[in-house]
């Protein structure tokens, strides 16, 4: 009876050993398979893949609205410099209401296919006259804006604190006989990003503010070259 005892547990070892083999060579084969690594490495990759995909997006965007402001700003400025008529004198120049929408209108043609809501444009006449002790002072003469902020225009041609002579073109500056004028093109632009990641909002969406700024100096040959403004001498 004695002797037969482990010839009645050998089934059993054999079956331990068995299942324990089982397990390792399961083991073994699962990390020699190289089944769904192509599959792994590309889910752990997506998530940076797509953050700079997107990251380039937003940046190529970002990009396209500073050269349309750049365009803007130029197209305002030079078509209200180039005005040669409509004044209350032969040959003086005014830009009437009219003509006031569709060069505002103009600038949110071009602003296309962005929206025009987020653009403030501002168009400023300013006048170059020497001082008594030398050099030049600039005073804002008339201002008219959409959507975007006036330039002071201080009584009696006060200088106005917005605006610095120091801040003007040199080449715009007419020394050899002052007083001159110059018209100044502002325009702004809020950005907000198209694609906004939830998990980076810790408040508000993020919004950058551009801003561009184009000196024109005046076309037309009335002496001084000034522009009225609504057809209405305002100095």
């Amino acid at each position: 009876m004695r002797r037969g005892r482990p010839t009645q547990r050998l089934p059993f070892i054999r079956l331990s050993i068995w299942r324990r083999n089982k397990r390792r060579i399961r083991a073994m084969r699962f990390t020699r398979d190289e089944n769904g690594i192509a599959a792994v490495e590309f889910a752990l990759i997506l998530p940076l893949f797509l953050m700079f995909y997107l990251g380039l997006v937003e940046v190529s965007r970002g990009m396209r609205v500073s050269q349309k402001l750049d365009q803007i700003v130029r197209t305002l400025g030079d078509l209200a410099a180039q005005k040669i008529g409509g004044g209350q004198n032969p040959g003086q120049a005014a830009i009437l209401e009219w003509e006031w929408r569709q060069l505002f209108s103009a600038g949110n043609a071009l602003i296309a296919p962005l929206s025009f809501w987020q653009l403030g444009m501002t168009i400023s006449e300013v006048k170059i006259s020497p001082k008594a002790g030398g050099g030049y002072k600039a005073m804002v003469q008339w201002t008219e804006t959409v959507r975007g902020l006036h330039r002071p225009c201080d009584v009696a041609l006060t200088p106005s604190t917005i605006l610095s002579p120091n801040n003007i073109e040199p080449a715009y500056l007419n020394g050899t006989n002052p007083p001159t004028y110059i018209i100044i093109a502002d325009v702004t632009y809020t950005y907000s990003p198209g694609i906004n990641f939830e998990m980076f909002k810790w408040r508000n969406a993020p919004t950058w503010t551009f801003r561009r700024t184009f000196y024109s100096p005046i076309r037309n040959t009335y002496d001084p070259p000034h522009i009225q403004h609504f057809g209405v001498q305002t100095t």
